[in-house]
């Protein structure tokens, strides 16, 4: 006959196991969906690096194609689209502002 402390023992064992592997889960999901956020930003960020490198080797001053593709880096929708597990759910303007600004050379 099986007594209390061993049953009790092997549910605790398996509760613990089941918790942590929740977790490895959980965080392995939260670092893939971050992932996928932030290679669309570099994605969004080196198409409008490459625009304005185009518009610069057409000829036209830098500082219009820069500021060109400052102003349609603002307005592309990525940046209405929020963080993943962001307690802002939309990107403030300041911090898309910053990316692009670095991404232009603006």
């Amino acid at each position: 006959m099986r007594t209390g402390p061993f049953l009790l023992r092997r549910v605790f064992a398996g509760v613990l196991l089941g918790v942590v592997l929740v977790l490895i889960g959980f965080f392995s999901w939260v670092h893939y969906r971050s992932g996928q956020y932030h290679h669309r930003e570099d994605l969004v960020l080196s198409s409008y690096r490459g625009a304005v490198a185009t518009c610069v080797a057409a000829g036209n001053p830098a500082s219009v194609c820069s500021a060109r593709g400052y102003r349609a880096c603002l307005a592309d929708p990525f940046w209405l689209v929020g963080k993943p597990f962001s307690l802002d759910v939309p990107v403030p303007a300041d911090e898309a502002g910053d990316r692009c600004r670095s991404s232009t050379g603006s």
